[in-house]
């Protein structure tokens, strides 16, 4: 892992999370091929770039989970990827493997109150078997509160993997305007679940 920003070299670190803890507002952080039992906590950025180095072989598998901690939800909803109340919030070339934490009310990712781009990544591995009470598995949740119509965070989620990713892959509401292209999600197993909820106040292309 290393981390440049202000057009300085780049300079490495051990673990994701250190990269986050010293990277600078604007800066990008670049996760070189291996597995990561990483999560990745992202709060209060204004611009930070988190780029893989080749998403087939840069891999994020968590074996802990990460709380929302924000919109009085507190614990009761996990995530591995957490993005709160940043702008300019920008992943690509990564996959989320979740399959060491699978779980009810588990979400891969969260953008809260926050702006940005998730481009060319895997998301996968949060699908329960029905039958065993599977029902709140889920992808990416992109909600936007503190916006309001007039001024909306804009999220772009472009040419990713969603696969096996329970209910609901990406999971949009609030004042959001959120561009939605060029993605596939797919299921290997027979699960209920749907690619998209766009609701609310939200509105998307």
């Amino acid at each position: 892992v290393a981390v440049s920003g202000n057009g300085t070299a780049a300079s490495p670190v051990k673990t994701i999370a250190d990269g986050i803890a010293r990277v600078a507002e604007g800066g990008t952080i670049y996760i070189a091929d291996g597995t990561y039992a990483e999560t990745i906590n992202i709060d209060g950025f204004a611009g930070l770039t988190i780029i893989g180095e080749d998403k087939a072989t840069t891999i994020i598998q968590p074996t802990t989970t990460l709380a929302w901690d924000v919109g009085g939800y507190g614990a009761s909803r996990k995530t591995v990827l957490r993005v709160i109340n940043s702008t300019d919030v920008n992943i690509s070339g990564l996959t989320f493997d979740l399959s060491l934490v699978e779980a009810n009310f588990l979400w891969t990712g969260v953008y809260w109150d926050s702006t940005g781009t998730v481009t060319d990544n895997v998301f996968e591995n949060n699908q329960l078997p029905d039958a065993s009470g599977g029902y709140y598995e889920f992808g990416l949740a992109l909600r936007a509160p503190g916006y309001t119509d007039a001024a909306r965070a804009g999220i772009t989620v472009s040419n990713n993997t969603f696969q096996d990713r329970g209910r609901v892959f990406l999971h949009i509401h609030d004042f959001l305007d959120a561009t939605i292209t060029g993605n596939t999600f797919l299921k290997t197993e027979d699960d209920f679940g749907y690619a998209m909820e766009l609701g609310s106040e939200s509105i998307g292309t």
